[in-house]
């Protein structure tokens, strides 16, 4: 695809996602299936991949929810420790395989580094022992973290600003 082609299509994908992301999250009134939203969301991705220059600030791709509350709550803002991010899908093997490259470089992990080298506090209970996933359906919902502390629930925040 050339680059003007690309650019229309990516102003249009950004137009269309963006709307139902307003319609999701802010009326929640959803006017897309999921399976659609992730077709035309990966079309983006891989289009914004392919043309690095014609990223734009107000791509899709660049957020997490929606910037619009929809709610007033008494409870307080939440800062937290590790950013709470969309979970990625993995629709084949291939996906999952760089999933799980990705994982053993996050641990220190990748390619011929021994156990005994991978970072301090990065580590499996048993560095030698292979990586186990537990693999689940991805259902569309409210994400929430919950952090107890000895033993009590300290703090319920929702993903964003909590």
């Amino acid at each position: 695809m050339n680059t003007t082609t690309a650019k229309a299509r990516i102003a249009d994908l950004i137009a269309i996602i963006n709307e139902a992301n307003r319609n999701y999250y802010e009326l929640d009134a959803p006017t897309l299936s999921d399976a659609a939203y992730d077709k035309l969301f990966r079309e983006l991705q891989t289009l914004e991949h392919e043309h690095p220059e014609l990223r734009r600030d107000d791509s899709p791709t660049r957020a997490v929810g929606t910037t619009q509350p929809t709610a007033r709550t008494p409870f307080g803002e939440v800062a937290h420790r590790e950013p709470m991010l969309s979970l990625d899908n993995a629709l084949d093997e291939t996906e999952f395989q760089e999933f799980h490259a990705r994982t053993l470089k996050a641990l220190g992990a990748a390619g011929n580094t021994p156990a005994g080298d991978i970072p301090a506090g990065n580590t499996p209970a048993d560095a030698a022992a292979p990586l186990e996933y537990l693999v689940e359906y991805k259902f569309d919902g409210l994400a929430i973290e919950l952090v107890y502390e000895a033993g009590a629930l300290t703090v319920a925040a929702t993903r964003g600003d909590g």
